[in-house]
């Protein structure tokens, strides 16, 4: 039948997800959503990808983050991209960041602090 080779699942057992580099580019993907989102939701009016709690703009940076960032990473060696646990991570943190800085809290939470009533 062939060689019993471990799956990917079996490789990434006992490697830790919270790690150095994805808390890094999380954040750094966090500010990345915490300036796009806003310009696109209240400044351009033209999109709905981070309009309230709608996770598509995140969806779509992360989509570009797979696609392009760790397909270089890939190409350069293996074990070089990142692994599932860390891409959970990053996408948690993409998902909190978008939720946040546009008008799921921060568009109407700004504006009810500075009317009196």
């Amino acid at each position: 039948m062939g060689e019993n080779r471990p799956g990917l699942e079996q490789q990434n057992v006992g490697k830790a997800a919270f790690t150095m580099r994805s808390v890094v580019l999380g954040a750094v993907m966090c500010i990345l959503v915490g300036l796009i989102g806003p310009y696109w939701t209240f400044y351009q009016q033209s999109s709905t990808l981070f309009l309230d709690y709608s996770v598509g703009g995140v969806m779509f940076l992360l989509f570009v983050l797979v696609l392009i960032l760790n397909g270089l990473f890939g190409l350069i060696g293996r074990g070089v991209g990142l692994r599932s646990g860390e891409m959970v991570v990053v996408t948690a943190m993409m998902l909190v960041g978008g939720g946040i800085t546009t008008m799921g809290l921060t568009g109407y939470m700004v504006t009810n602090i500075t009317e009196p009533y």
